[in-house]
């Protein structure tokens, strides 16, 4: 954090869990985001099973943005980085 103490404000780019669970996407938007001149990324992590139930149905837009009928927890849990 030295490097940032002479910048007025620190720019942050929102990821979320626009990853969609892979690691390699969520590289790139580590590298798009240091291109366009952010200084941190922010990546939303949770905990699938503590967050929602097995029998949790999708809403209508997620069916849609995902091309497939699931549960809340299925789906969820394929939005989730490991901690690995």
């Amino acid at each position: 954090m030295k490097a940032l103490k002479n910048k007025s404000c620190l720019v942050i780019a929102e990821a979320g869990v626009n990853h969609n669970g892979s690691l390699e996407l969520a590289m790139k938007l580590v590298k798009e985001a240091a291109n366009s001149g952010a200084d941190i990324i922010k990546f939303q992590t949770f905990i699938p099973r503590l967050n929602v139930t097995k029998n949790a149905k999708q809403a209508k837009y997620q069916i849609n943005n995902l091309g497939k009928e699931v549960g809340q927890l299925e789906m969820l849990e394929e939005l989730t980085l490991s901690k690995e």
